[in-house]
């Protein structure tokens, strides 16, 4: 075995083996197969590589490792199918064929999907983050996530970021030493935030945002090409998620762009069987993919406005999301940009999380007048650097109406405070906890 294979996650029991799943059902029936007396959960520790392999046996330790976030201590998966080692260059001005000179670089694990997990551990949340991940910049994102210590712009960040990296590799390798003084070791990683890849080989992507005055120009690689088996191991590892974290996983997101080698069939597998399990899943995705979600059933879509009426070929986002919550999703919320955001929910989508999913193969798609829209927005938008904001929307979606902790539009005030925070901050996945609870008041939520 070689040096990247040995770091894929290691299971056993029927979960662990890379077997090809001829249906969703197929799937689902896998993840909801309880786990024998010896398996073994995917469950990190501290965000350390898996070449460590830190599991967690369930038939000798049934302690619950995971704090209690401010809201319930639920944990939350956070999958990424196509993570981004993130890097952030601020400048005076953009301008094109010319050069331009950075004042600031920042690099960051990136990802619509880790922005989400990231938005979470700071509103309290238990989170782990899944996703293909490989290569340098791969192992880089997995350096940057360990190193997570206190919340991003508190004094000592980036040094404290460090040092935890080093820590995380230290812990990893074995080599931590066991007598450090504690008033001298580096910070601990958040330990709402927890790490789970499914390792591949091919690199993981990068992304540059380049931001100015004016706003933000994204420059984003393609992501790697992932093989037929790595795509199963995925959906496995998930899986194994599913059915062993400790404690339980109530809610799941899954974020962003497909990576080559994931098709949409993939994506309407892994929904479903999430769905199959019980758990509530929200999709943010674009294109043919918003369309798959919406058909698979997904529980809350959160697309922009611009990508729902690009998908459904709608003209308004009303419009928009009244075609997707027929297709099958049970809500969605449509980000407006500086004009706030529109929500949409079918009449039934009301359940509490964790409901008997619908089979959504077999029901007749509702009329859109049993869905009930609201429009939430700020008395005046604010400027800054949008990157990030719908990740942190999501984030606060997942830890209010996909847990059943609150109705939608109470959902969508707390969404566009959140939203709102991130964008008065520099790089995506931060967010301004001050901030949320000033304009969260200001909020205003119509019935449209």
């Amino acid at each position: 075995m070689d040096a990247r294979r040995g770091r894929r996650w290691a299971t056993t029991g029927s979960l662990g083996r890379r077997t090809q799943h001829s249906s969703a059902s197929a799937i689902g029936r896998r993840f909801a197969e309880q786990i024998d007396h010896d398996a073994h959960a995917l469950v990190t520790t501290d965000g350390g590589r898996p070449a460590a392999r830190a599991v967690v046996d369930l038939a000798r330790d049934r302690q619950d490792p995971w704090p209690r976030g401010s809201r319930g201590g639920a944990m939350i998966l956070a999958i990424t199918p196509n993570p981004a080692l993130d890097v952030t260059y601020t400048v005076d001005d953009t301008r094109l064929h010319e050069v331009n000179r950075v004042r600031e670089v920042r690099t960051e694990a990136g990802g619509k999907g880790v922005n989400v997990a990231k938005v979470l551990a700071q509103l309290g949340e238990p989170v782990t983050c899944a996703s293909p991940l490989g290569g340098p910049a791969g192992d880089e994102l997995r350096r940057r996530l360990a190193a997570t210590a206190g919340r991003p712009g508190t004094p000592d960040a980036d040094d404290a970021a460090t040092d935890n990296a080093d820590a995380a590799d230290a812990n990893a390798a074995g080599t931590a030493d066991a007598g450090t003084d504690s008033a001298h070791a580096p910070a601990q990683a958040d330990p709402l935030l927890r790490q789970a890849w499914t390792w591949i080989d091919g690199t993981t992507r990068r992304t540059l945002a380049v931001v100015d005055a004016n706003g933000a120009t994204g420059l984003y690689e393609p992501g790697p090409q992932l093989s037929a088996a790595e795509v199963q191991q995925l959906l496995a590892d998930v899986g194994a998620l599913l059915t062993g974290a400790i404690p339980p996983i109530e809610a799941v997101t899954i974020s962003g762009s497909l990576p080559g080698g994931m098709s949409g069939e993939d994506l309407a597998t892994l929904i479903a069987a999430i769905r199959e399990t019980g758990r509530p899943v929200l999709v943010d995705t674009s294109g043919p993919g918003l369309l798959t979600a919406a058909r698979a059933g997904a529980t809350v879509l959160k697309p922009n406005a611009e990508k729902a009426m690009e998908a459904t070929g709608e003209s308004t986002a009303l419009d928009a999301a009244r075609a997707l919550c027929e297709l099958g999703a049970g809500t969605v919320v449509c980000s407006l940009g500086g004009e706030g955001m529109l929500g949409l929910q079918r009449a039934e989508a009301g359940a509490p999380a964790g409901s008997a999913p619908v089979d959504t193969a077999s029901v007749d798609r509702p009329a859109a007048a049993t869905a009930r829209a609201w429009r939430a927005r700020l008395p005046q938008a604010l400027d800054g650097n949008p990157t990030g904001a719908g990740d942190s929307v999501v984030a606060a979606l997942a830890s209010t109406v996909l847990l059943g902790r609150t109705d939608l539009p109470i959902a969508l005030r707390r969404a566009v405070a959140v939203g709102a925070s991130a964008v008065t901050r520099p790089v995506a996945g931060e967010i301004d906890l001050e901030l949320i609870d000033q304009l969260e008041p200001t909020v205003t939520i119509e019935e449209i």
